[in-house]
């Protein structure tokens, strides 16, 4: 239980996520799935795939829970990534029914480049503060992340 004194300051802290943190994300998503589409002929849904393949990610089942959606919404969205030749399904040595996904070349490298794509665009706002600010900011996206595991 927060003590009444610190109260105020949880809720402060509560506020000030809503105002910052999701106006950010929706910016950069926007220009992430903008970039996809525009240079790569990919979705935004597409890119999340790739994205999750690479994590670890070599099932449908596993796609479709960590998406939460069907196996054949996702198996389409594979088909696509496949015939783009950004993925590729390959028969489970162990397994015959089972399929693993796999990145390409290609996919890898246009995950590579999104990623590069998206950690540039904070370096110029972030470039902006000063040191003791990007001390401050690393901090609470350090603290932050203990909040979400």
């Amino acid at each position: 239980m927060v003590k009444e004194k610190d109260r105020s300051n949880v809720i402060r802290a509560a506020e000030l996520f809503w105002e910052a943190i999701p106006p950010i994300w929706y910016i950069l998503r926007s220009q992430l799935y903008k970039t996809a589409r525009e240079e790569f002929d990919i979705t935004g849904g597409q890119f999340h795939v790739l994205q999750r393949i690479k994590n670890g990610d070599t099932s449908v089942s596993e796609l479709a829970d960590a998406h939460h959606i069907s196996r054949p919404v996702v198996s389409r969205k594979l088909d696509n990534l496949v015939e783009k030749g950004l993925v590729s399904r390959k028969e489970s040595p162990q397994d015959r029914r089972f399929t693993v996904l796999e990145l390409t070349p290609e996919g890898e490298k246009i995950l590579e480049v999104l990623s590069t794509t998206k950690r540039k665009w904070l370096e110029e706002p972030l470039g902006s503060l000063t040191d003791q600010e990007l001390e401050t900011v690393i901090e609470g996206f350090s603290t932050l992340m203990k909040i979400s595991n």
